[in-house]
């Protein structure tokens, strides 16, 4: 009697796990937003993995180059990105989520002794130097309008594109300022005095989760989503782990 009751629980529970809603997110490495070798892969996917969680979901978390993580989103062999920014050219294959808690700050990185100034609108003015941006990133709109007449060269990672800087390779590097100053810190600290940001951000970008309109029960996992960030932010869990990962509610 004892082995057949055992039986049984383990078959149920068994049941319970095939059962569970499972959701595939494409990541990159943006830290200290993102990244594999973060803990809990970073603000961002610690925040999406609990909030599906809350709501009953198994969430993996797949780390892939940008370009590459929004391709696969795009064909629906992933269900969606972690974190992505809105672009009206991303609405015929996305769904974007509530904003989730953190923003990205834009700016231009340069070296401290090249004498660039920009006053955040005329990036025509930029037209002399070689700006180096993220293959397949979403830039800050005002500079996606000009930036055909610019020289730009593209990189995969961003990491590529500060050690371009250092070397006199390019001259200025688009990124947000603090996956440049923790990059910086982790990778190339004896940078940290060459290099400086210029101005104010050229925008200020909230992260949403874009689940792919090909992906099986898009519209499910879309609204899931939603109901579990709001269960975080109801719990103050949210506070939690923003003050855990070092940033202010």
């Amino acid at each position: 009697m004892k082995y057949w009751l055992i039986l049984a629980i383990s078959l149920s529970l068994s049941a319970r796990i095939l059962a569970q809603d499972v959701v595939n997110l494409g990541a990159t490495e943006y830290p200290p937003y993102s990244g594999e070798g973060l803990v809990h892969g970073g603000l961002i996917n610690q925040i999406v993995t609990e909030a599906y969680e809350a709501v009953g979901y198994k969430v993996n978390v797949h780390f892939f180059p940008w370009s590459r993580a929004a391709r696969m989103t795009r064909e629906g062999d992933l269900d969606g990105l972690a974190q992505v920014w809105k672009r009206a050219v991303r609405n015929s294959w996305l769904l974007y989520s509530d904003p989730v808690p953190s923003s990205n700050e834009v700016v231009f990185y340069k070296r401290k002794n090249a004498k660039i100034e920009f006053d955040s609108q005329n990036y025509l003015s930029l037209k002399p130097y070689t700006i180096g941006t993220g293959r397949g990133y979403a830039n800050p709109p005002s500079f996606e309008l000009v930036q055909k007449h610019l020289r730009i060269e593209e990189v995969t990672e961003d990491i590529q594109n500060l050690r371009k800087l250092v070397s006199g390779r390019i001259d200025l590097v688009i990124i947000d300022k603090l996956v440049g100053q923790y990059l910086l810190k982790t990778n190339m600290p004896a940078a940290l005095d060459e290099l400086t940001w210029i101005g104010t951000p050229l925008s200020i970008e909230e992260n949403y989760v874009g689940i792919s309109k090909k992906a099986a029960d898009a519209e499910k996992k879309h609204g899931d989503f939603n109901r579990g960030l709001a269960q975080l932010k109801r719990t103050g869990r949210i506070s939690a782990i923003l003050a855990e990962h070092g940033f202010k509610d």
